[in-house]
């Protein structure tokens, strides 16, 4: 067989096939124009053209992947983590800038201990004002 050429069809089919020869085996009854063999021509290009699309859907694989995990990381909420200040701050912000301690130890989540430390800092620091209300205190934000 001629190089840079492939057997594209044959009939009647050979009882052996090799790399460049195709072999029929005893008396066979062969009418006009058979054995018929139709090759041809290997196409470098097509082979290429399939490595090459095979290599480049690869990549774009690749590239989408790592540009979902860079944003998807990018965009991920990451918690904004507020100083105990803050937090009390924005309690009272939202309550109008009026709030029971209480009410602020329950809001936050925090101990009365640490809502107290938090309080006695601020009034120090002229943010709030504290006002006895019976047991409790009725912190005002300034």
């Amino acid at each position: 067989m001629p190089e840079r050429y492939s057997i594209n069809s044959v009939y009647p089919e050979p009882n052996e096939k090799r790399e460049n020869s195709l072999l029929w085996y005893g008396p066979k009854l062969l009418l006009e124009n058979e054995p018929r063999v139709i090759l041809e021509k290997k196409s470098l290009i097509n082979s290429m053209s399939i490595l090459l699309f095979g290599i480049i859907s690869i990549l774009v694989i690749i590239i989408i992947l790592i540009l979902y995990f860079v944003l998807s990381k990018k965009n991920k909420n990451t918690p904004i983590f507020l100083s105990d200040h803050e937090k009390v701050t924005n309690i009272l912000r939202a309550s109008g800038g009026k709030c029971f301690q209480n009410d602020i130890v329950s809001q936050s989540g925090m101990s009365k201990s640490k809502i107290s430390q938090i309080i006695s800092e601020m009034e120090k620091n002229e943010f709030i004002a504290k006002q006895k209300y019976g047991k409790n205190n009725l912190i005002i934000l300034k």
